[in-house]
């Protein structure tokens, strides 16, 4: 099979943001063959593009290792692992170092020093990227090394033989064509999964890679944290620094639309009073001020003015490097051999369950993804080439293209709309009930059995429609099931019903995996080497008040 349509690779990259970039161009200095495939454009698709910061932990900076790793565990609230932490700290700065030998710029002050950025609480400082351009840095140098790229194809279905991954199938968004690549192993950087929401540049990150290996029986896991991203009521849409246009014409960009992020960014709610932020970089406060009727949120703009503020702009989003796949090492391996996964892909627990700071996102998708390729490149050693038969070639064809057959049904479009009327209202999400999450997973159970099968297409641009939709209504589910399997409340994950953190009984992570029909779902204690201080009053081990809270003194 050597035409275009049916491609043989030793290692297969599914996205090409800054986890696939890394992962591909480490596995190809290991004299493998490798295939980046994105159904858009590598280097330029997914949420890598908008980073602006690239956590480095660097000695010769000043930077205090213990110090790091205990602000991450505090504000994460003690369920990050920590040894994915250090490892985050220990090799970002090889991966910096990569950056800069690859033609990356980050950005310097007029006597030529790095410009550092942090907000108010936070101990990590982070190096500003030059925005914009660096994705294709890396790309054109992943080109020079020998990657190939596909652009616009949609990966759909991962393929197996005995168990273990042997590439994927999918079809061509400009053709409509059938495509398969077969691989002696598959590295997994699709990204985390949102519901398409209007106001975070999160549109792409539907799901689709943690949904196809959910169907061949990997663990996913991190699904109960949110990222509780706002955005301005005036230019919804305007996030990270983007150039505002009028007419066609720029205009620069307009006052300060930044989300009120950390201590040092304050807000008011509509009695004027003042919003205290917990520490962290992402936080709740405005679901909860909504919650309590004090909404509208105003954030002070540099000038001295007040710009109405709307939340849920990433709804769908886990907090970075939380979701996906459970690496079952510390090589990025999934349960399902052959299958590796980076950045927001996999579920390493870097941070925990609340951001906290910046520049994790991008550092780690730069770690795992260099790991899983190397990982990959090691695993495919002693792998001999399988073929894949033509019958089964032919199945996955058939289900793909299943919703262009029909001549009655539904449009992805309108069940997309469906699906974010259930999942986008604050109190399903964000301000959680037990009540609340299970009368929504019965709506998202319907759509996913009912409406889901029936859809209907006409061109590959709604084909693509069709399958995301399918990959974020498997999202929504495992969101709603882990919010309800996990009683307590805890950095994102705010349960109005269980308002306290739970501990020991809750210092863990939850995994789900397919069995048959269902969804299993289990807890992972984490080592109790990482417990905090459980004889500490339990306000001190926890300085961000959740609604609804009574402390151990008042009981």
């Amino acid at each position: 099979m050597a035409d275009k349509n049916h491609i043989k690779v030793d290692i297969l990259v599914i996205g090409g943001g800054f986890a696939g970039l890394f992962a591909a161009i480490k596995a190809r200095e290991q004299g493998c063959s490798v295939t980046l495939v994105d159904k858009g454009y590598a280097g330029k698709s997914g949420s890598s593009p908008y980073a602006g910061h690239f956590a480095v932990f660097n000695p010769d900076w000043g930077h205090d290792f213990d110090a790091w790793m205990d602000h991450v565990s505090t504000i994460g609230e003690y369920v990050n692992n920590r040894d994915w932490t250090e490892m985050l700290f220990t090799e970002s700065l090889d991966r910096y170092h990569d950056l800069i030998e690859w033609g990356v710029e980050f950005e310097h002050d007029d006597k030529g020093e790095l410009i550092f950025d942090t907000y108010e609480g936070m101990v990590p400082n982070a190096p500003l990227l030059k925005r914009w351009v660096f994705g294709t840095v890396i790309r054109k140098h992943a080109v020079r090394t020998g990657v190939k790229f596909v652009n616009r194809v949609m990966l759909t279905d991962l393929m197996t033989v005995d168990g273990t991954v042997s590439g994927a199938v999918g079809f061509s968004l400009d053709d409509g064509e059938f495509r398969s690549y077969q691989a002696k192993a598959v590295v997994m950087c699709t990204g985390g999964g949102a519901l398409k929401p209007q106001g975070w540049p999160v549109s792409e990150l539907t799901a689709d890679g943690e949904y196809m290996a959910y169907r061949i029986g990997a663990e996913i896991s991190g699904k109960e944290f949110n990222e509780p991203k706002s955005a301005s009521v005036d230019y919804p849409a305007y996030t990270m620094g983007m150039e505002w246009t009028e007419y066609g014409a720029s205009v620069g960009p307009p006052p300060d639309l930044g989300p009120p992020q950390a201590q040092l960014v304050k807000c008011i709610n509509s009695e004027g009073e003042e919003i205290t932020n917990r520490p962290g970089s992402n936080f709740l406060e405005l679901e909860f001020e909504a919650h309590q009727g004090r909404a509208p949120v105003y954030y002070r703009t540099e000038d001295g003015g007040l710009t109405k503020r709307i939340g849920g702009a990433a709804t769908g989003l886990s907090v970075h490097t939380t979701e996906g796949l459970a690496p079952q090492s510390m090589n990025c391996d999934s349960n399902i051999p052959g299958l590796f996964a980076a950045g927001d892909s996999c579920s390493t627990m870097v941070v925990g369950a609340t951001y906290p700071g910046i520049g994790y996102g991008s550092a780690s998708a730069a770690v795992t993804g260099a790991r899983a390729g190397l990982s990959a490149a090691a695993f495919i050693k002693d792998v001999p080439g399988t073929k894949i038969p033509a019958a089964q070639l032919k199945d996955y064809e058939t289900q793909i293209f299943v919703p262009t057959k029909r001549t009655g049904g539904f449009g992805p479009q309108w069940l997309t709309q469906i699906l974010q009327n259930a999942m986008f209202p604050y109190y399903v999400l964000f301000v959680k009930h037990g009540d609340r999450l299970q009368a929504t997973l019965t709506m998202v159970e319907f759509m996913r059995d009912h409406l889901a099968p029936q859809l209907m297409v006409e061109n590959p641009h709604d084909l693509r429609l069709a399958h995301e939709v399918r990959s974020m209504i498997y999202n929504a589910e495992t969101k709603l099931r882990t919010s309800l399997f996990r009683e307590e409340s805890r950095g994102t994950h705010y349960r109005e019903d269980f308002p306290r953190r739970d501990d020991p009984d809750w210092l863990a992570w939850i995994s789900l995996q397919r069995d048959g029909d269902q969804m299993k779902l289990w807890k992972r204690p984490i080592p109790e080497k990482w417990w905090p201080d459980l004889s500490q009053p339990y306000e001190k081990l926890y300085e961000a008040r959740m609604p609804g809270e009574v402390s151990e003194a008042a009981e």
